[in-house]
C-alpha cells in the first residue's frame, strides 16, 4: 500500500483528496439545503456535484489520456454547469418577483455549511501546494527532472535522485502532453477556487441575516442569483479554454522537440 501512494504521482494524490472532500460535503449539503430550504446551498450542491465528477474525469486524464475523450468530457461539464447556472437564475428571478410568504430560511445551517465549505476548499488549496504546484504554476515551477529551468540548475547526481513522485508527474501523459504547464490540473484548481467563492456568498448570505436580521428569503434568492452569476462565469471561461484545442497540440509539438534533441 505504502509502495502504491509511493509511486502514485503527486497530480493523482492531490485530485483523490478533493475527489473525497468534494463527495462527502456534496452529499451532505444536499439535505442541509432542503432542510433550511436555501436554493443558494441547492445550486452551490450541484455545482459541487459537476465539480466532483469533473475531477473524476481529471483523475482518469492522469493515467490515459485522450484528446477527443478530454474535449467530449469537458463540453458536457460546460453544459450541465450552463442548465445549473440558468435554472438559479431564473429560479432566483421568480422568488424575487414572486416571493413566497410561507417558505422560511434557516440561516444556521446555511452559515454553517457555508464555512464548512470554505474549510473543504482552503483543504483542497493544501493538497494542491503540497502535491500539485509544479503543474499549477506551469513554467514558474519544476517542469519537470530534466528540460526545466530548476533542472538545468541541478548537477547530475542531484537529478538522479529525483523523487519517484516528481518522476511519475513527468511522465504522466498529462505532463506528455501538456508540457510543464498541466491544463489537466489548473482546470481543477479553478474549480476549487470558483467554489471557494460560492462558500464566501453563503457564509456572508447567514451572517446577514442572523447579525443584521435580514429577511431571509429575499436574502437567499439574492445568494441564489450570485452564485448562478459566478457559475455562469466559469463556464464562459470553459468555453474559452475548450474552445482552444490547439493548445494541446502545441504542448505535444513541444514535447516532441526535446524528445528529438534528447535523440540526438
Amino acid at each position: 500500500m505504502g509502495e502504491c501512494c509511493e509511486h502514485c504521482s503527486g497530480n493523482s494524490k492531490v485530485l483523490a483528496v478533493v475527489i473525497l472532500l468534494f463527495g462527502s460535503i456534496t452529499a451532505a449539503q444536499f439535505l442541509a439545503a432542503i432542510a433550511a430550504g436555501s436554493d443558494a446551498l441547492l445550486v452551490d450542491c450541484g455545482s459541487m456535484l459537476v465539480d466532483t465528477c469533473t475531477y473524476l474525469v481529471n483523475l482518469c486524464a492522469e493515467r490515459y489520456r485522450g484528446q477527443v475523450t478530454d474535449l467530449c468530457a469537458s463540453g458536457i461539464s460546460i453544459l450541465v454547469l450552463l442548465a445549473v447556472s440558468m435554472s438559479g437564475i431564473l429560479e432566483a428571478i421568480n422568488d424575487l418577483t414572486h416571493p413566497h410568504e410561507g417558505e422560511k430560511l434557516t440561516p444556521q445551517i446555511v452559515l454553517l455549511f457555508g464555512l464548512v465549505g470554505i474549510c473543504v476548499d482552503l483543504l483542497s488549496f493544501w493538497g494542491f501546494y503540497r502535491w500539485g504546484w509544479q503543474s499549477v504554476l506551469g513554467d514558474f515551477g519544476t517542469r519537470s527532472p530534466m528540460g526545466s529551468p530548476l533542472a538545468d540548475s541541478m548537477s547530475p547526481g542531484s537529478r538522479l535522485m529525483a523523487s519517484p513522485v516528481a518522476v511519475n508527474d513527468a511522465m504522466s501523459p498529462s505532463s506528455r502532453m501538456f508540457g510543464s504547464s498541466s491544463m489537466n490540473m489548473r482546470s481543477a484548481f479553478m474549480h476549487v477556487g470558483a467554489d471557494l467563492l460560492r462558500s464566501v456568498v453563503t457564509v456572508t448570505e447567514g451572517l446577514l441575516v442572523i447579525f443584521w436580521q435580514m429577511d431571509g428569503r429575499s436574502t437567499d434568492s439574492v445568494a441564489s442569483l450570485i452564485v448562478s452569476f459566478t457559475i455562469l462565469c466559469g463556464v464562459g471561461v470553459g468555453v474559452m479554454a475548450w474552445s482552444k484545442p490547439h493548445g494541446q497540440k502545441e504542448g505535444r509539438q513541444s514535447f516532441n522537440d526535446v524528445e528529438t534533441q534528447q535523440g540526438n
